[in-house]
């Protein structure tokens, strides 16, 4: 994305510009003569999406894949929004799998602050999530997520843009992982390529506590 320079685990400011809001704006790649069916239909499903999205949520939303995008059999959840947050904020999972060996759940958390947009991968986990609440209480996010059982953070707004995101993955997979981060990402990707949109879906009931 031009202007930012997001990370998983990190943050990016850009002053006003790098607002959701304004990133919502952002419309994928027009359609070139050479696009294959595959490519268009991923495109096409991508901007479907978003469409069924609020300005912010897409700001959030395009922040996240453009960031996390891992190994071309990826999902994502639609954003939640977090209850009681004193400013537009939200939360989502994004589901990456390389197609061999390595796959985890991460969360994100996105907001606006007074220099543009944040983004924040909270947590890792290598079962698939499939619960996820988000709420500010008494100055702290607490976030409640499900891969099976309950687990919840309880996060400092004071500290949220730089909090360490919490690996759950086993010491192996910790560091391929990391090998991803590391390894830029071909510049010729688009934020749609190889993602199934809003496919995690996210239970409304608790699962089991811990």
């Amino acid at each position: 994305m031009p202007g930012l320079d997001l990370q998983p685990g990190g943050s990016a400011h850009e002053g006003q510009d790098a607002r959701f809001s304004v990133l919502a704006g952002m419309s994928a790649e027009t359609e070139r003569d050479d696009e294959s069916d595959t490519v268009r239909r991923e495109r096409e499903s991508f901007e479907a999406f978003l469409g069924t999205l609020t300005p912010f949520q897409q700001g959030f939303y395009r922040a996240v894949v453009e960031s996390a995008a891992f190994g071309g059999h990826d999902s994502t959840s639609r954003p939640i929004t977090v209850a009681g947050a004193p400013r537009e904020m939200a939360a989502m999972v994004y589901s990456m799998d390389s197609g061999q060996a390595l796959g985890f759940d991460a969360v994100y958390v996105g907001w606006n602050d007074e220099t543009g947009a944040v983004v924040r991968e909270l947590v890792r986990e290598r079962d698939y999530i499939s619960h996820l609440e988000a709420r500010i209480e008494g100055g702290d996010l607490v976030v409640t997520y499900g891969t099976g059982t309950r687990r919840t953070m309880r996060l400092p707004l004071t500290g949220l843009q730089t909090a360490e995101c919490e690996n759950r993955l086993k010491s192996s997979d910790r560091i391929l992982s990391d090998l991803h981060v590391a390894i830029p990402r071909a510049p010729a990707r688009e934020p749609y390529s190889g993602i199934m949109h809003g496919m995690v879906a996210l239970s409304t009931s608790e699962p089991q506590a811990a």
